[in-house]
């Protein structure tokens, strides 16, 4: 069969063609709305509602076939085979935990970890990211941070109290929360979750160090990184109601406040 006949029939022989065409273009859709929204400063999905000018069928034919006819073998091109594992694995969404793992999880998560091309992405520490947002393990993973920030604070400072010291940034020298999160000490969701109640994230970027490239850099991530945050954690707590696990009932998910909940892990944690 030649090199051109084969490009009528990428998905033969592996599931039904329009079936496996449907699953990489879930992966398709979901990785160009996600990468317009991480890397760029103007388009936010939200407002869009994940629309892009690029991210139809007919685009994505056209993207993947242009990389293909430039290939020498009639083999697909490595964003088709990433796209369609993606799409296959991840792409009707399955609940994780107590939580729902998708390709827009998948995706964020990539982005959040600055893997921001294809064939570097991967599941490295997926699994236990989604634990980070599922609705009952949020707080281990949030008190396990706080417990590194402790222990910074008293091997800093000699003493857990300096906890507001983690925010000040002077002059360009980075504020310790920054340090915290470059040695994988503490994960952005931790950060923003710590601002929830905080909100020192706005007096930090009124300080000098507003334009170090590295805290541009980290301040951009966390803007995007967000509302995405505010939204999987919102979408996992419906699943949580709706597929409750004894001994847990809907009615104790209905119930989680998560800023009240953060605000008293924070207490306990410095002024026990």
């Amino acid at each position: 069969m030649g090199k051109e006949l084969l490009k009528y029939t990428f998905y033969s022989g592996i599931e039904k063609k329009n079936d496996a065409e449907g699953m990489t273009h879930l992966a398709y859709e979901a990785w160009m709305t996600l990468m317009l929204h991480f890397t760029q400063e103007k388009y936010d999905a939200f407002k869009y509602h994940g629309k892009t000018t690029n991210s139809d069928r007919t685009k994505m034919k056209a993207y993947l076939g242009k990389k293909e006819n430039n290939m020498s073998s009639s083999s697909w091109c490595v964003e088709r085979t990433v796209l369609h594992r993606i799409g296959k694995i991840y792409g009707l969404g399955k609940g994780c935990f107590f939580g729902v793992c998708d390709v827009y999880s998948y995706f964020i998560y990539q982005f959040t970890r600055d893997r921001n091309y294809l064939h570097n992405m991967d599941d490295d520490g997926f699994k236990e990211w989604l634990n980070r947002l599922d609705m009952l393990n949020w707080v281990n993973s949030y008190q396990r941070d706080l417990e590194n920030i402790k222990d910074y604070l008293i091997k800093k400072y000699d003493d857990p109290n300096h906890f507001d010291c983690l925010f000040i940034a002077e002059g360009r020298n980075h504020p310790d929360i920054m340090k915290l999160y470059l040695r994988d000490d503490v994960a952005i969701e931790s950060i923003i979750l710590l601002d929830w109640v905080l909100e020192f994230m706005s007096n930090i970027n009124n300080s000098g160090v507003k334009n170090d490239p590295i805290w541009k850099g980290f301040n951009f991530k966390y803007e995007k990184y967000k509302p995405f945050f505010s939204w999987m954690m919102k979408r996992n707590l419906e699943y949580a109601i709706d597929n409750p696990i004894h001994p847990y009932t809907p009615e104790y998910f209905s119930n989680i406040n998560w800023k009240q909940k953060v605000k008293e892990v924070t207490r306990d944690m410095f002024c026990s």
